[in-house]
């Protein structure tokens, strides 16, 4: 059975407070499916590790994936589905981990390796209650890949725009 591994460290709570949620992209990251099923998620183990089974719950389909993205949230935290559609703002703004896993990925041989963490550096923001320019620098990244900056606006009610 196709499963998915891993251990999620340096969480700021008891692993085991956590749950993982699983999305899988087959157009590169731009529609995405919530696996193995809508709703579901996997709760960390209190050392912080993880496996889901039977994630492939179309497989003519969803062996061809291209992005697997793993988001760890909060138990308390309701699963938003994407049902070919982009993961919700939500969920992306509620988890204390997110990573996505190229197809190819091996762990621990080089292969596939996602991105690294990326240190973003803000140095033009606009002042409260003003449109001006918000701009910066993105550093850590691999030469010669193609990566996006995505701006989420979100209002005090919870409300979120994607800029």
């Amino acid at each position: 059975m196709l499963q998915v591994a891993g251990t999620v460290a340096n969480l700021p709570a008891a692993a085991d407070t956590y749950k993982v949620v699983m999305y899988v992209s087959m157009d590169g990251g731009v529609t995405y499916w919530t696996k193995p099923i809508y709703g579901s998620s996997t709760t960390l183990s209190p050392a912080g590790a993880f496996t889901i089974t039977g994630w492939a719950s179309y497989p003519a389909n969803d062996i061809n994936f291209q992005i697997i993205r793993l988001l760890v949230v909060p138990q308390s935290q309701p699963v938003l589905d994407a049902s070919g559609t982009a993961i919700p703002a939500a969920m992306e703004a509620a988890a204390v981990v997110a990573r996505s896993y190229p197809r190819g990925y091996a762990p621990g041989s080089g292969t596939g390796t996602p991105p690294p963490a990326a240190a973003i550096t803000m140095t033009a923001f606009p002042a409260a209650n003003t449109a001006g320019a918000i701009a910066g620098t993105v550093a850590g990244l691999p030469a010669g890949q193609a990566f996006k900056v995505v701006l989420y606006l979100e209002l005090p009610a919870g409300v979120t725009w994607i800029k």
